[in-house]
């Protein structure tokens, strides 16, 4: 039986996505500037901005084109 849910023919396990995307942000360095205690101490909304948006760009380059 197969676990997770399909999408666009492939099985979609959330578990070991979630486990594949903190490594991707581990390895880029900014899974812990992601963290929600840290992103609330930044009165930098362009800081915050630009995290946000290093860690989605880092995600979305780790996908192939399938998926995308």
């Amino acid at each position: 039986m197969m676990r997770g849910e399909m999408y666009r023919g492939y099985v979609c396990d959330h578990n070991t996505l979630k486990i594949k995307m903190k490594a991707i942000l581990v390895h880029q360095g900014i899974f812990e500037e992601l963290d929600a205690t840290t992103l609330k101490e930044l009165e930098d909304k362009r800081k915050i901005h630009e995290i946000e948006s290093e860690a989605h760009n880092a995600i979305l380059l780790s996908l192939s084109d399938k998926v995308l």
